[in-house]
């Protein structure tokens, strides 16, 4: 049956997205633990039971992405996590930008260095992925490319945790992901910041920095192979669409189907001169929504699991009117994250406290929506900013 409508809001439950079939027993346990009554439409609904698909099987490669083992638990808390993360964060982001202007000037980079600065990240995100996630959500439009390859490379660690893969491959991950747009330094600055739609040219040039970014790094000594290879496919489709080859998903390594996915949902959630910032929600449902065609369909199913409803970082509000930030996510109660409470009911200033939702009545207090940066005439930054600062109890 295909459901098109809850007895409840859609946000009040882990069904990230309005509307899917019901196709077993397992999903009606799980609608029954939310909802008293649904409705189905009987036109979009199956006829007859068909029998469910398994999962898309692995093409082989470094590791199974399809068997994977569950992500281990957080060794620490998110707050004794977030210094460690605070003053690593700006220190790769500076490292990044240092290399993409040794590229500019056409310079020799130093691998090594890299390499620590990824098995740093890693480092944090093993002992908990939640501090590094909630950094990553602090966007400087003047930081676009460096701030890009650092959070490309934080989804990914912890995209490649959640999927249990071992920490060298971690690592490579990483590398692959904090690298794998350095070809657009080689794309005029003039068609980067453009406003507006791209002609057939500039389109055409702006999709080359596949190929710069290729050349670069086979110029790179000691760099991990698969580096090369993730930079020059991650614009490569599932279905055989993409660029620059037209490649299928034959022929795209594991590295690069995650790296795909991670690199699209970062770009619509950062604002552009000729698009503005897609929300969370609204990032996770087209990339939902491409499954199968632009991403591996069994990737996209654990991606949207591990970003969840309230993805780390957001800003939403409290059902009391006040406003908060998502710092870290349980599995086993979605709707209730724990949060850093930034505005009081007035939406003004308040003293900086943490909530447990989870530790509460749920009647009592709960989110009601997703906020976007500019929503009350918040700055999402400057909040960010306040509540890592905070001295929290």
């Amino acid at each position: 049956m295909c459901v098109v409508e809850l007895d409840r809001p859609w946000l009040e439950t882990p069904f990230l997205f309005q509307g899917f079939t019901i196709s077993s027993s397992a999903d009606i346990d799980a609608v029954r633990k939310y909802c008293q009554y649904v409705f189905i439409d009987p036109d979009r609904s199956q006829k007859t039971p068909q029998p469910n698909k398994p999962a898309p099987e692995s093409k082989g490669g470094l590791f199974k992405l399809f068997q994977r083992s569950a992500a281990p638990e957080p060794s620490v808390p998110v707050e004794q996590e977030r210094k460690q993360a605070c003053e690593l964060y700006p220190k790769q982001s500076a490292l990044v930008r240092n290399f993409m202007d040794e590229i500019r000037l056409g310079r020799a980079i130093d691998v090594k260095i890299l390499e620590q600065g990824v098995d740093d990240t890693v480092e944090s995100i093993l002992r908990n992925p939640n501090a590094m996630l909630w950094l990553a959500q602090m966007r400087q439009k003047t930081a676009a490319l460096e701030q890009h390859a650092m959070n490309t490379c934080i989804l990914a660690i912890a995209f490649g945790r959640y999927l249990g893969l071992p920490k060298e491959e971690l690592k490579k991950l990483g590398l692959c992901a904090l690298v794998h747009d350095f070809g657009m330094v080689k794309v005029p600055d003039a068609i980067v910041r453009k406003a507006g739609t791209l002609t057939e040219a500039e389109k055409q040039e702006m999709q080359k920095h596949t190929e710069y970014g290729r050349d670069l790094l086979m110029t790179v000594k000691d760099l991990y192979f698969g580096a090369v290879d993730v930079a020059h496919t991650h614009h490569e489709w599932f279905n055989g669409k993409g660029y620059p080859r037209g490649l299928d998903s034959s022929q795209l390594s594991p590295f690069t189907r995650i790296i795909s996915v991670v690199d699209a949902y970062d770009d619509m959630m950062t604002e552009h001169s000729y698009a503005p910032a897609r929300t969370a929600y609204e990032a996770l449902k087209a990339i939902h929504e491409g499954r199968g065609s632009q991403f591996d369909e069994g990737l996209t199913r654990y991606f949207v699991e591990m970003i969840g409803v309230f993805p780390v970082g957001s800003l939403v509000e409290l059902n009391t009117g006040e406003i908060a930030i998502v710092i870290s996510t349980d599995r086993q109660q979605p709707m209730r994250p724990k949060l850093i409470r930034v505005r009081d009911y007035r939406r003004q200033s308040c003293r900086e406290e943490i909530i447990e939702l989870s530790a509460l009545d749920s009647d009592k207090i709960k989110i009601v929506r997703i906020l976007r940066n500019g929503d009350y005439g918040l700055d999402a930054v400057a909040l960010h900013n306040r509540a890592l600062n905070a001295e929290l109890p």
